[in-house]
């Protein structure tokens, strides 16, 4: 079912819809699940959680090559005004220092009293 879940989101983005702001979502939706899928798989390959007998890598072989944050990094290019929550996003799946560039992005675009404003606090933002 993840394998398909992933093709599916995957396939969306084969066909541009009119609106800029959904095309950049759908960027976003299969670059964000597919670096989703392989955080989980180092979650069972370092023992973090019991391994389950049926479990196997989520992110298909077919789709193995694709660069989950390369996608999100689109969204972001894509869609003005959400920047400043796909840069948080994009610092939840990203390696230093571009995690720490991110958060960064996204603290100088948080609209005051947002969510996103109200969640920045918990991360290190420099």
């Amino acid at each position: 079912m993840a394998a398909a879940l992933l093709r599916a989101v995957v396939d969306r983005t084969k066909t541009p819809p009119s609106d800029a702001r959904v095309e950049a979502l759908e960027w976003f939706d299969a670059g964000y699940l597919v670096e989703t899928y392989r955080q989980l798989g180092l979650i069972y390959q370092h023992g973090m959680l019991p391994r389950h007998d049926r479990w196997t890598s989520l992110v298909p072989a077919e789709l193995v090559a694709i660069d989950g944050y390369a996608l999100v990094h689109k969204a972001i290019g894509l869609a003005p005004d959400a920047r400043a929550e796909l840069e948080f996003a994009a610092a939840l799946i990203a390696r230093e220092p571009m995690t720490t560039t991110h958060l960064r992005r996204a603290a100088e675009g948080a609209a005051a009293g947002s969510l996103l404003a109200q969640n920045l606090p918990h991360y290190d933002v420099r």
